[in-house]
């Protein structure tokens, strides 16, 4: 065998050769390669991570921080060096003798994109608490037909008043539905008496059930805004400190917006007692 002595700038440009023929890699203009780390479509971040991310002071940071001792870019590298090393030319010259300079040149121009947005566009099931002013009075201000309160005054703090009024009904029919059960046909008014019927605890606060990303979610919790929801969206009345609630059937005849300064929006699971733990309900209950 007769070994030819090359250069450092030819022993670079037969790893390119290599990289460039064999990989995925795609080579830049400054002659580095990038590439986009794979992960299956059907990896999800678990339970415990996504319940750690949101309930940091600082998601994104959290969220990027679950991923620090990922090993995935490291086994990347070794993979594009094995494959150097295999389709390595010795007649030309011994990897030994230019193993270094390879390595160097390696460490500094082989580039790996984690999937990040993989992991951010997971869906998750989202539980939006409307808080009219309802915690004020922990939730108790939607009680009238479970503890006998129907000829109390309604609070003007009540998330269901303020349901009501918002798809299109008023304070009177309110009244005439709790102390007369008179729905006026109207389906929502009707689902609203059963919902309010069928509660068990006192601590019932108005929720929507829907599904959001994780990166909308974060987004929501960081910089808050109005969210309007479709009428097809699941809602009733949740009690996630005693695990109660009741049907979880109002139906809504009208998109429904709700102020920033209202939501309480937690991940399921994550806040006391989750919807899937008390009802046992499938993923489609989150629109």
């Amino acid at each position: 065998m007769v070994e030819t002595k090359l250069t450092k700038e030819e022993v670079i440009e037969l790893v390119t050769n290599i990289l460039e023929a064999n990989t995925y890699l795609k080579k830049q203009e400054d002659g580095s390669f990038e590439g986009d780390i794979e992960v299956d479509y059907r990896d999800e971040l678990g339970k415990d991570s996504i319940k750690k991310i949101v309930q940091s002071d600082n998601p994104m940071d959290t969220f990027y921080e679950l991923f620090e001792t990922f090993d995935a870019e490291d086994c990347e590298w070794q993979y594009c060096f094995k494959l150097v090393k295999e389709k390595w030319d010795n007649d030309l010259i011994n990897l030994n003798d230019c193993e270094d300079i390879i390595i160097e040149w390696m460490n500094e121009n082989l580039h790996f994109n984690f999937p990040y947005d993989h992991y951010l566009k997971q869906d998750v099931k989202v539980n939006i608490i409307v808080d009219t002013g309802d915690g004020n009075y922990d939730y108790t201000l939607n009680n009238w037909l479970t503890w006998d309160a129907r000829e109390e005054e309604i609070n003007d703090e009540s998330s269901i008043l303020w349901l009501v009024q918002q798809q299109g009904y008023t304070r009177d029919q309110l009244e005439n539905l709790i102390r007369e059960h008179e729905t006026c046909g109207s389906k929502f008014l009707k689902s609203v008496y059963q919902e309010c019927e069928n509660v068990t605890t006192h601590m019932n606060a108005l929720a929507f059930f829907t599904k959001m990303t994780l990166k909308e979610f974060i987004e929501l919790q960081e910089n808050p805004y109005d969210l309007t929801l479709s009428e097809k969206t699941s809602c009733g009345l949740y009690d996630c400190w005693n695990g109660a609630g009741g049907v979880l059937e109002i139906h809504l005849e009208r998109p429904v917006t709700i102020p920033k300064e209202f939501i309480e929006a937690h991940i399921d699971g994550c806040r006391g007692y989750g919807v899937d733990e008390i009802y046992g309900v499938s993923s489609s209950f989150w629109e």
